[in-house]
């Protein structure tokens, strides 16, 4: 497959603790975490059939999907949100474009995320963190203090956190600004992208970064994202 030439990191469908479950839909994972009062999806992948097989292959039901953190609204994170109809749907504010469609003016709960927002979802803590870039809206999501998830903010490579290739971005400048806003997570303890699997190493995911990021904030040079 392309996904495994290409994305040799992306990780297989199955658990990954006791509440954590990777979800791969073709060439990206999205994670469903098990909460007190139903399933939190982090992204929803795009095929629908293939989501569902891959649900019901892992003794998941997607009638029990109570919300979705969209971290940005490209096809491949948001085109399977219809599988959950009685999902609390949130995605930030600046994806305004995309909020116009009538996939998402149809839901009555959706939720436009500010700047940053703190929320509680089936009794676990949400910290909803602002890291346009990739696209004007882009969030990433801190799940009970310490599962840090990025969406297309970054990608791993050879576990070091790095931004996507200048021409997927709508915004480099501030994609580096964002990693290193990440970087500042002090708590966080496992980072899980969507295309280039997860870390939980992140002293030397952030390394770089967390040495910069305070020249990053003032407008100076970012670590390289040449390799």
């Amino acid at each position: 497959m392309i996904s495994r030439l290409f994305l040799p990191a992306l990780l297989a469908p199955g658990a990954i603790n006791d509440r954590l479950i990777a979800v791969r839909d073709g060439l990206v994972n999205f994670y469903v975490f098990k909460t007190n009062s139903g399933l939190l999806c982090i992204d929803c992948g795009f095929r629908p059939s293939s989501v569902a097989d891959c649900f019901a292959a892992l003794g998941l039901d997607v009638g029990s999907v109570a919300a979705v953190l969209l971290t940005h609204l490209h096809w491949d994170h948001a085109g399977c949100l219809h599988l959950f109809p009685g999902a609390e749907v949130f995605a930030g504010a600046g994806e305004a474009t995309w909020l116009k469609t009538r996939l998402f003016t149809s839901r009555k709960v959706l939720q436009r995320l500010p700047d940053t927002q703190e929320l509680t979802i089936g009794g676990s803590a949400v910290q909803a963190i602002s890291t346009p870039g990739h696209t004007a809206g882009s969030f990433s999501y801190l799940l009970d203090g310490s599962l840090l998830f990025t969406g297309d903010t970054l990608r791993l490579k050879q576990g070091q956190a790095l931004p996507f290739p200048a021409w997927l971005n709508r915004n480099n400048k501030a994609v580096r600004r964002s990693i290193a806003k990440l970087a500042g997570l002090s708590q966080a303890k496992s980072v899980f992208t969507a295309h280039s699997g997860s870390s939980n190493n992140l002293e030397k995911s952030f390394s770089a970064w967390r040495t910069s990021a305070k020249n990053i904030a003032q407008g100076g040079v970012s670590p390289s994202s040449s390799s």
